[in-house]
């Protein structure tokens, strides 16, 4: 499971080991049902637009 992506990809880095496999499992328990064939479909999508002058 990717945990790049989103504030999860932000915060897991800065995380333990340990705590960033708890993340993770619960990652995948949240979304194992909604798996096909080891993908989950996202359906949507989002932007994050930022600038600095």
């Amino acid at each position: 499971m990717c945990l790049k992506l989103g504030s999860v990809g932000a915060a897991v880095p800065r995380l333990d080991e340990n705590h960033q496999m708890q993340v993770h499992d619960a990652m995948v328990r949240s979304v194992e049902q909604e798996a096909r064939d080891g993908v989950v479909p996202m359906t949507a999508a989002c932007w994050l637009v930022s600038a600095t002058a």
